[in-house]
């Protein structure tokens, strides 16, 4: 519970201080190094625990149907993360219009989605907790908080828009941080959290998070080239291949 809270009071100043002093135009600096570490962690921490009892082939295949699911869903139903989109810079330059992939409106529906959305991420950090039994949901809970940080630089900008005073876009900031708690205290006491039910979601989970990393790379690669993108996220992907194999190594 210690570390729910430490990220609820870090993602909570970030998103209070992005209502007041940012704009989308740092949303996306953070982007490329985010998805890196998003793509690191799945590929070297996730994957290998998951394949471990399931085996590469049966692993690879689930999960590159999961992320194409995954992927055709956020791209036409909604997105899976209402707050983390291009569309935010939209009104930031002239141009960045051009390079939007999908259009979504901002406005109360967004709110309770994103609400949706950020239990859904409490959840996921509280699953931190059984670390010492499944290594897996240990990276899994920190991919989820690598996640929130421009996450939480989004949140801020769109309590700003859907709201006509900065008082009431803290209030919608607590709304959406409330959420997360929810999700990071149920998650914590509850009985069914399991080695067993997490084999159920490890593999979407893992597919979010990679289709996460792709995307968070979508705006960096069409404004500035592939080359920029791979670049700025290479260190946080090498960073925790790096960091994987170390661990590893002690461990035996």
């Amino acid at each position: 519970m210690v570390v729910s809270l430490v990220v609820l009071v870090v993602t909570t100043a970030i998103a209070v201080a992005s209502v007041r002093f940012t704009s989308g135009t740092h949303v996306r600096r953070l982007l490329p190094w985010t998805a890196g570490v998003l793509l690191g962690i799945s590929v070297f921490w996730i994957l290998p625990d998951i394949a471990g009892n399931r085996g590469w082939q049966v692993t690879l295949g689930l999960l590159a149907l999961s992320v194409l699911a995954l992927a055709l869903m956020d791209r036409y139903v909604y997105p899976l993360c209402p707050f983390c989109l291009g569309n935010l810079h939209a009104r930031e330059t002239d141009h960045s219009h051009r390079f939007t992939r999908r259009a979504v409106a901002v406005g109360w529906p967004l709110l309770l989605v994103g609400c949706a959305h950020c239990f859904l991420d409490g959840w996921a950090i509280g699953l931190v907790r059984l670390g010492a039994v499944a290594s897996a949901t240990t990276a899994l809970s920190l991919g989820v908080i690598v996640h929130k940080l421009p996450e939480s630089v989004a949140i801020g900008i769109v309590a700003a828009r859907l709201t006509s005073t900065r008082l009431r876009a803290y209030g919608a900031v607590a709304l959406i941080q409330v959420s997360m708690l929810a999700g990071c205290m149920i998650s914590s006491i509850s009985a069914y959290c399991d080695v067993a039910s997490l084999s159920l979601f490890s593999i979407p989970a893992c597919a979010c998070l990679i289709l996460f990393g792709f995307l968070a790379l979508e705006d960096e690669w069409r404004l500035n080239g592939s080359r920029p993108a791979i670049c700025a996220a290479v260190p946080g992907v090498l960073g925790c291949g790096l960091l994987a194999i170390i661990v590893k190594m002690m461990a035996r």
